[in-house]
């Protein structure tokens, strides 16, 4: 009878051990109405049900906790997407705070805000270059329309060198390997060049 009762109360302690998690996730969204509502942290590549992770919003706020690094997509369900933003998410060491709205941002550990930083230079880039591009089309003449053309050269010039020197300083990191898969086939070939040195 005493053996049973030790193991009972070592099962129980056990299983009341509090988790320790390396990532939090803690997020806020524009109102309450959204309360109830699930979120889902879904991982970038190879997603299942077994490796989506959700939770209900409360007080129009959410939380998520684990243990994995990799880049996840924070999103709601679908109709709820056009309101709130999808975002791209690094699950690193530390606490992300989440801004969750039409413009999702996240902040507080290194690897987010790096690409965060990353996401609001492309936004920025492809609203100029958008602008660049009807002005060419209402170009009234030649002259005009060559230099509105290489007012948008420098533009991805720019663009070029703002992401290379990101992945020369992230060159190991997840945030790093995720930036290179989305923009090394746009760099210049001397950039390429110098990028697969650093990676031999």
């Amino acid at each position: 009878m005493k053996i049973i009762l030790l193991i009972s109360i070592l099962f129980l302690f056990c299983h009341c051990k509090p988790q320790n998690y390396t990532y939090e996730i803690s997020g806020s969204l524009p109102s309450n109405i959204y309360d109830g509502e699930l979120i889902y942290l879904v991982p970038f590549k190879n997603a299942s049900p077994e490796t989506v992770d959700s939770t209900r919003i409360k007080d129009g706020k959410f939380t998520f906790k684990g243990n994995d690094e990799e880049v996840k997509i924070l999103r709601m369900r679908p109709l709820l997407r056009l309101a709130i933003q999808e975002l791209i998410v690094i699950t690193e060491p530390g606490t992300t705070y989440i801004i969750a709205d039409s413009t999702s941002a996240a902040y507080g550990t290194p690897q987010n805000e790096v690409l965060q930083n990353w996401k609001n230079n492309l936004i920025k880039t492809n609203s100029e270059s958008a602008i660049l591009h009807q002005r060419i089309k209402e170009a009234s003449n030649t002259q005009d329309s060559l230099l509105l053309a290489s007012f948008k050269d420098t533009l991805i010039i720019r663009q070029q060198d703002f992401n290379y020197q990101i992945l020369m300083q992230n060159d190991s990191n997840t945030v790093g390997q995720f930036i290179h898969s989305m923009t090394y086939h746009s760099l210049r070939e001397e950039q390429k060049k110098s990028l697969d040195k650093l990676s031999n």
